[in-house]
């Protein structure tokens, strides 16, 4: 459900990596490295959001699973602008849900 790549030094998660074709499946407040908690929906093959909680500052980067896509922001439930590329990098402190 939750894939951690280690790439020069620097944290990279993936949601849903190597999950089955056609297969639903969601997951909440996973405990991820660095104090992040990483919660994620896929429906009909299509990741549907993904929130990420800091409980202890730092970043976080995630491969974005929604490939060329500019990706809503959201930090504590406000809107907080856009993002874009293959990975994404968050700052903390947050509570970031990307859609």
């Amino acid at each position: 459900v939750l894939k951690w790549i280690k790439d020069n030094n620097k944290n990279d998660i993936k949601v849903f990596a190597d999950w089955p074709a056609n297969t639903n499946a969601k997951f909440g407040d996973l405990t991820a490295a660095g104090g992040f908690l990483v919660s994620s929906d896929l429906e009909n093959n299509a990741v549907q959001y993904v929130r990420i909680v800091s409980q202890k500052g730092g970043n976080i980067t995630l491969t974005n699973p929604w490939p060329g896509q500019t990706l809503a922001l959201y930090r504590n439930g406000a809107a907080a602008g856009t993002v874009s590329g293959s990975t994404i990098t968050v700052t903390s402190p947050l509570c970031a849900s990307l859609t």
